[in-house]
């Protein structure tokens, strides 16, 4: 996903990637501010234990915005706190442990990172942060035990790795990093099955991807990548069961869906790829039970997809696109798999809906939207247990 910068007169903008020629696709910002924590947590364990987070990165606020799920109706209730980070945060990554997480600084070219309470859902900066990064880091992959993360470097044209410390969160650069990628890369997805991980390259219309090594974290790239999108490919997420991986190609106005082969990672793309989504479509989350949903950017809606489990088809649901606010730009569904959340980069709010279980079909969430920083970008969830919180996704 491009990333929205700090811009003069409260407009914001997307980065050096995009430029002036999509300028024009966003509206002012109205001035929105995070709404004030309202209510407390149960007091028992099991109450907190069910306790559900959702993270907003609030772009030209340089914070992150954190709020409770109710995981009855889906409304959303401030955390109380706040969580700074560096300049132009643009997404946000919460690794397979549910300890930390990590926010890429578009503008001061390193990455915040925080410890999760999984208790009050606050965040709290992991000492010797920020690390820094390449050139214009964009988005933050984590490998599927925790052990390492991966920093997509869009002026750089490279992707930074480092090992995790299991203990305290901090990031040490890998001593083969960065690792080179097509021009351009902006999302990274790590397959949750397999030790692989995929980049959208804006510039180059393809994605990479790449063989994880699981011992020392180096990347090495799959025989076939990149591999053909469509024109400005962004947004990139893999399926839950790991076979499938769809790609947003903002400039196409539709959706690129591959399949994955177990034994390598190569793609190949389905049938009838690619698929019709809005106007500039960027963020795309994969919901359990075989259901994709894509923020469209221009005209301001959400498409809906049934993903065909044989061929990873992506068909549309019924009444899809449905409408958001301005300018949408991520989206995300919560651990519980009942609830889609919209970042509205150009209204600063958030947009919930509820998914029919069976359909995929959306319904807005009563008290939808809900306020947030300025220019909200990135967005992610998770479930608290005992020793963290669990991300939706991986």
């Amino acid at each position: 996903m491009a990333r929205m910068t700090k811009a003069k007169a409260s407009r914001p903008i997307l980065h050096a990637a995009v430029g002036a020629a999509v300028a024009a696709l966003f509206s002012a910002c109205a001035g929105g501010v995070p709404p004030q924590a309202t209510s407390t947590f149960a007091s028992s364990a099991a109450a907190k234990a069910s306790a559900e987070f959702l993270y907003v990165v609030d772009s030209n606020s340089n914070a992150i915005a954190a709020y409770s799920i109710d995981t009855a109706t889906g409304a959303l209730t401030s955390v109380s706190g706040s969580f700074h980070t560096g300049k132009g945060p643009n997404n946000i990554t919460i690794d397979p442990t549910g300890k930390f997480a990590y926010v890429p600084n578009n503008e001061s070219h390193n990455v915040t990172a925080f410890a999760v309470n999984p208790q009050t859902g606050a965040l709290t900066k992991i000492p010797g942060s920020p690390f820094k990064a390449g050139m214009l880091p964009h988005d933050v992959g984590i490998d599927n035990h925790g052990k390492f993360a991966y920093v997509t470097n869009f002026d750089s044209t490279d992707i930074s790795g480092y090992a995790i410390d299991q203990q305290t969160g901090a990031l040490k650069a890998l001593k083969s990093s960065p690792f080179p990628t097509a021009d351009g890369p902006e999302y990274i997805a790590v397959d949750p099955k397999a030790p692989y991980a995929y980049v959208a390259n804006l510039k180059d219309a393809a994605v990479s991807a790449y063989q994880i090594d699981e011992t020392t974290g180096a990347l090495t790239a799959i025989a076939g990548s990149p591999f053909a999108a469509g024109a400005w490919p962004y947004g990139v997420a893999v399926t839950q069961n790991g076979k499938f991986l769809q790609v947003t190609d903002f400039l196409s106005g539709a959706v690129s869906a591959y399949t994955i082969d177990a034994s390598t990672g190569a793609l190949t793309q389905a049938p009838g790829s690619p698929f019709s989504a809005g106007s500039a479509p960027i963020g795309v989350a994969d919901a359990k039970n075989g259901f994709a949903y894509v923020a469209n950017n221009s005209s301001y809606n959400v498409s809906a997809y049934r993903i065909d489990p044989a061929t990873g088809a992506l068909i549309a649901v019924a009444g899809s696109p449905y409408s958001v606010g301005s300018t949408p730009f991520d989206v995300v569904v919560d651990p519980s798999n009942r609830f889609v959340y919209v970042t509205n980069t150009g209204a600063n709010d958030v947009s919930a809906f509820s998914i029919d279980a069976r359909s995929g079909m959306l319904t807005p969430v009563p008290g939808s939207p809900f306020a947030t920083g300025q220019a909200p970008t990135g967005i992610t969830s998770c479930k608290a247990v005992p020793n963290g919180c669990l991300p939706s996704t991986p």
